[in-house]
């Protein structure tokens, strides 16, 4: 049986190798990484079983924040300059944060939020994100909006 310290020890690794490959197939480059208290779990011993840390990463659009919180992956940037929802999906979100319940379509929100940074911030900042590829995108999405909110809706539509 494995003792209790071994076990978190075990947690934590997973974790911090969990949102850290999260990060990098979304695109981002951290410069620095810090480990945090879980934001919903309490710090009392019924929880040691379940409770794993969260991660704070500082990347080219500022820091972003994501650990688990039950089923699901909170991510969180509310301290970085750019506001918006990330995605269509029917999950918890907000223009700072989103709930990802795989953590493939972590990996999508986490390139949404790039994008929107991208147009948000201006083709020179951040520069990691001044690429062909996220102008494309980022030009997709501005037309996207355009073309949706040109089009009248009939009154009681829901916004989709």
């Amino acid at each position: 049986m494995v003792d209790m310290h071994t076990h978190r020890e075990n947690m934590r690794a997973k974790s911090l190798a969990e949102c850290d490959a999260i990060m990098r197939l979304a695109g981002f480059t951290t410069t620095h990484m810090w480990e945090l208290a879980n934001d919903y779990w309490p710090a009392a011993p019924n929880y040691d079983e379940v409770r794993t840390p969260w991660w704070l990463f500082l990347t080219e659009i500022g820091p972003v924040q994501i650990g688990r919180r039950k089923n699901v992956l909170h991510i969180q940037w509310d301290a970085c300059a750019v506001r918006g929802i990330v995605t269509d999906d029917d999950v918890t979100k907000c223009e700072t944060y989103v709930h990802a319940w795989k953590p493939e379509k972590a990996v999508e929100y986490l390139r949404a939020l790039r994008c929107m940074a991208s147009a948000q911030l201006g083709p020179e900042r951040p520069e990691a994100l001044n690429t062909p590829e996220n102008r494309a995108v980022a030009e997709q999405e501005r037309a996207r909006a355009r073309e949706l909110m040109s089009k009248p809706r009939p009154v009681g539509e829901e916004s989709k």
